[in-house]
C-alpha cells in the first residue's frame, strides 16, 4: 500500500510541475503578443455622418454669432489621438474651390464641420474631402460631407438644417 501512495504522490507532483510549466509558457506567449500591437491603427471604411448635408444661409438675418455646425463623424476606429482636417472643398463641377472659400470651413475636434455665421461663401453646393490621421496612418475620405449655401430668403423659408 505504501508503494502505491508514493507513486500517487509522484504522479501528483509531476502533474503539478507540468501545469506550472504550461502556465509559464502561456504567460510568455501573452507577453510576447502584447509587444506586437500595432501603434497607429486606423480604420475608416465605415466612416460617415448620419446627417451628411448642412444647409446654411449666405447672409443670415440673425443677431446671434453661433456658427453652423455638423454632427461628429461616426465609424472611425483607431489609436488615439485621431486628428481631422479639411483636405479639399469642391464645387458642383468637382473642381477644388479657391483658398479664400475653403478657409471659411473648418473641421474641429471629432470631425465636426464648422462655418461662421458671417461667412462669405457664394451660393452653391460644396463637397468636402476629409483627412483623418493618427500616429501611423492617414486617409482622405472624398466627398464625405455636403454644404449647401442658399440665399438667406430660401434658408429662412426652409430653416437652416441638416439633412440625412
Amino acid at each position: 500500500m505504501k508503494g502505491n501512495s508514493v507513486k500517487i504522490q509522484m504522479i501528483k507532483e509531476y502533474i503539478m510541475k507540468i501545469g506550472i510549466l504550461g502556465m509559464l509558457i502561456l504567460a510568455g506567449i501573452g507577453f510576447y503578443s502584447c509587444d506586437d500591437i500595432t501603434k497607429g491603427y486606423l480604420e475608416t471604411g465605415e466612416a460617415g455622418y448620419v446627417t451628411d448635408t448642412l444647409r446654411i444661409a449666405l447672409a443670415p438675418d440673425s443677431r446671434d454669432s453661433i456658427p453652423y455646425q455638423s454632427e461628429k463623424i461616426q465609424g472611425v476606429i483607431g489609436t488615439f489621438p485621431i486628428y481631422y482636417e479639411l483636405a479639399a472643398l469642391r464645387d458642383d463641377s468637382g473642381r477644388e474651390v479657391e483658398a479664400v472659400i475653403a478657409s471659411q470651413v473648418e473641421v474641429v475636434l471629432t470631425g465636426v464641420f464648422r462655418i461662421a455665421k458671417d461667412h462669405t461663401n457664394p451660393v452653391g453646393t460644396y463637397r468636402a474631402d476629409l483627412r483623418v490621421w493618427n500616429l501611423g496612418r492617414s486617409f482622405v475620405l472624398p466627398g464625405i460631407y455636403t454644404i449647401v449655401v442658399e440665399p438667406a430668403a430660401e434658408t429662412a423659408a426652409s430653416g437652416s438644417r441638416e439633412e440625412g
